[in-house]
């Protein structure tokens, strides 16, 4: 088996990641540009800056990531009307997992923001371990091997959450640089196995999340 009729190409149990990714920043970026248009009222005196808070919890499930499989949930609390601290947790299909933490500053721009129910930004840390599968074919051969991986990142996000009663919808947009980027590949130096590995390291740092939930 030469190089030259050697290629690679990613079942779709591996491009899962891409796909998720890149399903999330198109579901809510039109969305978010709303939320990023939204001005900071620190001088207008007819927006609250200490408003009364009816709720400081929420629990929530991702579904863009049920959408492939997955699930993905978090749990926020609010401290002090305005400090949010989310956590989150996720299952990832043939074992999987991820989980991170977020600071979520809320501010209030319009009179109808109160407390958690409004927009927000902050850092995050987000830690995930991703299994696939990579199959390698040529003319007359096909080859498939585990892949694993491994990555930490931590940047800032932004988004927006809504209450109804006791309902809740959150989505945020954000990037995370890796400070951990760990890929354990087939025994193949092609240039298809580093072009896609220099995809998935760019399209890992996208953080997004469409979620519904409650709040109590």
């Amino acid at each position: 088996m030469t190089s030259q009729n050697k290629s690679t190409v990613f079942d779709y149990r591996a491009l899962l990641l891409l796909k998720q990714f890149i399903i999330a920043y198109l579901a809510i970026g039109s969305i978010t540009s709303t939320g990023f248009c939204e001005t900071i009222g620190n001088n207008n005196p007819m927006v609250s800056h200490s408003p009364s808070v009816k709720t400081t919890n929420a629990i929530n499930l991702n579904t863009l990531g049920l959408a492939f499989g997955n699930i993905s949930a978090s749990y926020e609390h609010l401290f002090n009307g305005k400090h949010g601290l989310m956590m989150q947790g996720t299952f990832i299909y043939n074992s999987g997992y991820g989980a991170g933490v977020h600071y979520r500053h809320h501010y209030f721009s319009k009179l109808k923001h109160n407390g958690i129910n409004s927009p927000f930004w902050g850092p995050f840390l987000y830690f995930e371990k991703r299994p696939g599968i990579a199959t390698v074919t040529s003319d007359d051969s096909t080859e498939k091997y585990d892949f694993e991986i491994t990555y930490l990142k931590a940047g800032l996000n932004a988004g927006r959450r809504w209450v109804w009663g006791a309902f809740t919808m959150a989505f945020r947009i954000g990037y995370g640089y890796p400070l951990i980027a760990d890929f354990k590949w087939p025994p193949n130096e092609s240039e298809e196995v580093k072009t896609i590995e220099t995809i998935i390291k760019v399209i890992a740092g996208i953080d997004g999340e469409l979620s519904i939930g409650f709040v109590f």
